[in-house]
């Protein structure tokens, strides 16, 4: 599955395109040479990425750029005999009403989980949701959180672990401080939540395998760092499991390796740490020094 988009020439050559044509977006290929089985196209749409489940179905999010209309899309795996000229319907697509598509859907057990954004308006606050959807018809099951709870805004996840468990970090619309770590379960309901009053949330990395959340914050004054931590959660226990000080130096980076977490931190000015923790409970295992650098990226390996 590969995202594409024509260019202005290509879409010009396009004969009396309407609201609905099928003209600039995904495709899919299926033999040895790469040749398209089909096309899904749109004109004048904006397509979000898509997640593909397991019998070839892909789901995304769309967007029409001229009149703002979203859209959830589903299509089905298609037939190896069709050419990439044929066009193709989407399985399902269902309205969702000016919200948009934040990120990629996630798929487990006949059902797609959301992140959907009402952009504020009128002087109303951007509103952030997570909804749930039936994968064969695209019928909208539940939404956390309800219409008639307070604004949330989803800074990292949602993460699926477990039986249709759900882990996200909000904090109300508009807060620039503070953060909240919530688990949901598979009927829309909050089971679990911890506040992080005060912080700025800097980098997070979950952990597929283990089902952990390793994050970083910060608290500042006037604009200075003067204390951070790292963080691991374990929404299945519902808990956090440890929490290390790491003083002024804030962590930039985290990458996972098999035993171990590397850490990016910035002590300041130009210079750049660089930790190994355990990931069972935070304790230090080396410390590396550079100076006159600055990180631009972190990559640990499943050996350590």
């Amino acid at each position: 599955y590969v995202r594409l988009f024509r260019s202005k020439d290509d879409l010009a050559r396009v004969t009396n395109p309407g609201p609905r044509s099928k003209v600039g977006a995904a495709l899919i290929t299926s033999n040895a040479v790469g040749a398209a089985s089909w096309m899904y196209l749109g004109a004048g749409e904006d397509f979000g990425e898509f997640v593909v489940d397991g019998k070839g179905n892909a789901f995304f999010g769309a967007r029409g750029l001229e009149n703002s209309q979203t859209r959830l899309v589903a299509i089905g795996p298609g037939d190896t005999k069709w050419g990439p000229e044929i066009p193709i319907a989407p399985k399902w697509e269902g309205d969702l009403k000016e919200r948009l598509v934040q990120g990629k859907p996630m798929g487990w057990a006949q059902s797609l989980w959301v992140h959907l954004v009402k952009a504020a308006q009128g002087g109303s606050l951007t509103r952030h949701f997570l909804a749930r959807f039936k994968a064969d018809d695209g019928t909208e099951e539940w939404r956390y959180p309800s219409q008639n709870s307070e604004n949330i805004e989803i800074v990292r996840g949602p993460y699926l672990f477990g039986k249709g468990m759900i882990l996200l970090l909000t904090r109300k619309s508009g807060a620039s401080k503070g953060f909240r770590a919530e688990v949901v379960d598979s009927s829309g309901k909050q089971v679990w939540s911890k506040e992080y009053p005060n912080v700025q949330l800097n980098v997070a990395r979950w952990d597929v395998k283990g089902s952990k959340l390793y994050i970083g914050v910060e608290q500042r004054e006037s604009s200075k760092v003067t204390a951070s931590s790292l963080l691991c959660i374990d929404p299945a226990g519902k808990k956090e499991c440890w929490s290390k000080d790491l003083g002024n130096r804030w962590p930039s980076h985290i990458s996972q390796g098999g035993t171990t977490l590397c850490v990016g931190r910035n002590p300041g000015g130009s210079e750049v740490e660089v930790t190994l923790v355990k990931l069972t409970d935070g304790s230090d295992v080396w410390t590396k020094k550079f100076s006159n650098r600055r990180m631009t990226g972190l990559l640990a390996l499943s050996d350590d």
